[in-house]
C-alpha cells in the first residue's frame, strides 16, 4: 500500500529494493522468533531470498508490475529476489510464477535497445530464454489461463526472432498463438497485438485483415478509443502499400477521433503519418503544415522524442524545397534532441542520431560544401556500424555512396573509386536496388573524372575525341562506361529515375571514345525519357508529383515542369551533382526539338546536328569542374 499510494515512479528503484530488503529482512526475523532489528534490515539481500514467504513472494509481484513497460532497469534490479520468487510461487501460485516471467522478458527485450556492441545480442536470447519458461511454465497450469499463457509466450518470442533476423520461426510461433486463440473462441481482445506482430513480419494482408475485425468489434460496441487505434494501424499499412489515398482517409478519422477523445498522443501519431503520406504525394505544403502541426503538439506532452522526429520530417520537407539552409537548422535541432536521447533509449536514439547526420551531410553535399558533408557522412557511418541495426546497415551503404560522390567533387578519386566499391559490395549482399544503381553510376563517374584528370594534357592534343588518347585513358574510359551501362539497365528494370543521369554520363562517355553511334544513341534515350516522365517529375527537385499536383511548364521547351518559380531557378542552379547532372538550361534547346521528334513532327536523325554539338560542348565535364573549382 505504501508503494502504490506514496511512492513516485523516479523514486522506485530504490525504494523498491529498500523495501524488499526490509519486508524480507523482517520476514527472516519472525520466522526465527526474533523482533526487526537495525542489523536484521541490512542482512545480505541473498540470504534473505531464500526465506520468501507466499506474501513476500506476491508482494514482488506487485512491485514489478508497478514499473511501466518503459522502466526496464527497474524490472532488472528486482531480478534476483524474483527469481526467488518464481521458485516459491511456482508450487503454490503458478500463474504469478508465469507473470514474473512475462515482465522479465519484456525487460530484457526492451533492454535490446540499450545494449553496446560489446554485448550485442545477449539481453534477447535472455528474452526468448525466459519467455521459453513462461511458455512451459503457462502448459503446466492446464487451465484457459494456461492456455492464454501459451498464446501470449508464443507472440512475444515471435517478435524476439522477428527482432534476431529469423522471420520463419516468428511466423510459425504466431500461428500457434492464432490456433490457441481460435481454440479458446474468443480472442477478440488480442486482435490489434496479432496484426502489429504480422506488421512487422512484412505481412501486411494479414495485419490488415486482423485490423479490419478489431475495427469492426470496435464500431460495434461503439468503442471511440479502439475505432482510433483501428482506423490508425489500418492507415499505416495502406501507406506501406503505397496506398496513401486510403492511408489518408483512415488517418484523418484517427486524428478526428483523437481530438473528441482528447488524446494528444493520438493526434501527433495520427499527424505525423499524415504528413508522411502527403509528402508521397509531393503535396509539400500540406505535408509541411501537418508535420507543423504534430510539433506543437509534441512540444505541448513534452514528447521530446516525437519533437525530435517531427524536427527531422520539416527538414526533408524543405530539402525538397531546395531550402537546404532552413533543411539544415531542422536537421541540427533533431540531431541535438537524438543525442540527448541516447541515455534513455540507448541504440534507438544513436540510430536516429546517425541519419540525421547523414541527412545533414546530403545537405551540405546539396550546397557545394564538401568537407562539411564529409565529415558529418562519416560521423552518421560510424554510428550505423555501433549500432549494427538492419536499417542502420542500409543507411551505412548510402552514406558510403555520398561519401563516394563528395570524393568525386573535390578531385579525390582514388578514394571515391574505393567508396563505390564498397556501397556496390555491400548493396549486393543486401539486395538494395537503389543503392546498386548509385554505386554503379557513382563508378562511373569517378572512373571518368579520374581518367579525365590523369590524361588531360593528352586529351587536349588531340581534339578529335578517341583518336591519339594513351592506351590507359581508353581502356578507363571503357571501364567507366561499362560501370554507366551497367547502372542504366539496373535502373531501367527497377524503374528508378537515376536512368537518366546514367544515360547522360554514358554518352558523354562514349562520345569520348570516338564511339560516336553509342553516344547519340544514349542521349536520345536520355532525352525520350525525359519527354516521358516531364508530366509528374519535377525537375528543380526531381521528385515526382500526383496527378492533383499544380506544375509549371518551361515556357523555353515546352517539356519541363517545375513546382514552382523557385525550383525553375534551383533546375539551372550551378554545382548540386546530388539532384542533377546538368542544369536545364544546358538542356532545355535538346528537349524543345526531342519534343517534335516524341510527336512526330520531326525525325531523330534531323536532331543529330544539335546532339553532336551538345557531346561537343563537353557540359558534363565543365559541371563537374565547377563542383570541384567552388570548392
Amino acid at each position: 500500500r505504501y508503494i502504490k499510494s506514496s511512492c513516485k515512479p523516479e523514486l522506485l528503484s530504490a525504494d523498491a529494493r529498500d523495501l524488499i530488503r526490509r519486508e524480507c529482512s523482517r520476514g527472516e526475523g519472525s520466522r526465527q522468533g526474533g523482533g526487526t532489528t537495525e542489523a536484521d534490515e541490512d542482512v545480505d539481500l541473498q540470504q534473505a531470498q531464500s526465506a520468501l514467504t507466499a506474501g513476500e513472494s506476491e508482494m514482488i509481484v506487485n512491485l514489478m508490475e508497478l514499473h511501466t513497460a518503459e522502466n526496464w532497469r527497474g524490472i532488472m534490479e528486482l531480478e534476483q529476489v524474483a527469481s526467488s520468487a518464481i521458485a516459491h510461487l511456482q508450487a503454490t501460485r503458478p500463474d504469478s510464477a508465469t507473470k514474473i516471467y512475462f515482465m522479465l522478458g519484456d525487460a530484457y527485450y526492451g533492454l535490446r535497445l540499450l545494449e553496446s556492441p560489446s554485448t550485442h545480442g545477449s539481453t534477447i536470447t535472455r528474452a526468448i530464454n525466459v519467455f521459453e519458461k513462461a511458455l512451459e511454465n503457462s502448459k503446466r497450469i492446464g487451465n484457459r489461463e494456461g492456455w492464454t499463457g501459451q498464446a501470449m509466450a508464443c507472440v512475444q518470442l515471435g517478435r524476439c526472432y522477428v527482432w534476431i533476423g529469423d522471420q520463419a520461426k516468428a511466423i510459425e510461433l504466431l500461428e500457434q498463438s492464432e490456433a490457441i486463440f481460435e481454440e479458446l473462441g474468443d480472442w477478440s481482445d488480442d486482435l490489434q497485438s496479432f496484426g502489429d506482430c504480422y506488421r512487422s513480419f512484412g505481412m501486411i494482408g494479414k495485419a490488415i485483415e486482423l485490423y479490419e475485425q478489431d475495427h469492426a468489434i470496435a464500431v460495434k460496441t461503439g468503442n471511440r478509443a479502439r475505432m482510433s487505434v483501428g482506423c490508425f494501424n489500418l492507415g499505416l499499412c495502406h501507406k506501406k502499400l503505397g496506398e496513401n489515398h486510403t492511408a489518408i482517409e483512415l488517418l484523418e478519422t484517427s486524428r478526428d477521433i483523437a481530438e473528441e477523445l482528447g488524446d494528444r498522443q493520438g493526434v501527433l501519431a495520427a499527424c505525423s503519418n499524415l504528413g508522411d503520406c502527403y509528402l508521397e504525394t509531393n503535396r509539400l505544403g500540406k505535408a509541411i503544415n501537418l508535420h507543423e502541426q504534430s510539433l506543437e503538439t509534441a512540444k505541448e506532452i513534452n514528447d521530446r522524442e516525437g519533437e525530435g522526429l517531427e524536427y527531422n520530417n520539416l527538414g526533408i520537407c524543405h530539402w525538397m524545397l531546395g531550402d537546404y539552409e532552413q533543411t539544415i537548422d531542422f536537421y541540427e535541432q533533431a540531431r541535438t534532441i537524438a543525442l540527448s536521447l541516447v541515455e534513455k533509449m540507448g541504440n534507438t536514439a544513436k540510430e536516429r542520431a546517425g541519419d540525421v547526420c547523414q541527412n545533414l551531410g546530403l545537405s551540405y553535399e546539396s550546397l557545394g560544401q564538401y568537407e562539411k558533408a564529409i565529415g558529418l557522412l562519416e560521423q552518421a557511418r560510424a554510428i550505423a556500424q555501433q549500432v549494427k541495426s538492419d536499417r542502420s546497415v542500409r543507411f551505412e551503404v548510402r552514406s558510403v555512396g555520398a561519401l563516394g560522390r563528395c570524393k568525386t567533387s573535390i578531385g579525390e578519386y582514388a578514394q571515391a573509386i574505393t567508396h563505390h566499391t564498397e556501397q556496390w559490395e555491400n548493396a549486393q549482399e543486401l539486395n538494395i536496388p537503389d543503392d546498386l544503381v548509385g554505386a554503379a553510376l557513382g563508378q562511373g563517374v569517378s572512373l571518368w573524372a579520374q581518367a579525365r584528370a590523369e590524361h588531360h594534357a593528352a586529351v587536349a592534343a588531340f581534339p578529335l575525341p578517341g583518336t591519339g588518347y594513351p592506351a590507359a585513358y581508353i581502356e578507363s574510359l571503357r571501364n567507366a562506361a561499362r560501370w554507366l551501362r551497367t547502372a542504366s539497365e539496373l535502373a531501367h528494370t527497377h524503374r528508378l529515375a537515376q536512368q537518366d543521369d546514367a544515360l547522360l554520363h554514358l554518352s558523354c562517355v562514349s562520345f569520348d571514345l570516338g564511339e560516336e553511334t553509342a553516344a547519340l544513341e544514349a542521349l536520345q534515350k536520355f532525352l525520350q525519357n525525359e519527354v516521358e516522365s516531364a508530366c509528374s517529375q519535377c525537375r528543380g527537385c526531381r521528385q515526382r508529383r500526383g496527378e492533383d499536383a499544380p506544375m509549371l511548364t518551361c515556357g523555353g521547351c515546352g517539356v519541363a515542369k517545375f513546382c514552382s518559380e523557385k525550383h525553375q531557378r534551383l533546375a539551372s542552379r550551378k554545382g548540386d551533382r546530388l539532384r542533377k547532372a546538368v542544369r536545364h538550361k544546358d538542356v532545355c534547346s535538346l528537349l524543345k526539338k526531342w519534343r517534335r521528334v516524341a510527336q512526330g513532327k520531326a525525325t531523330a536523325e534531323s536532331c543529330t546536328p544539335d546532339l553532336l554539338e551538345f557531346l561537343r560542348q563537353d557540359i558534363l565535364w565543365r559541371h563537374l569542374k565547377i563542383s570541384c573549382d567552388d570548392t
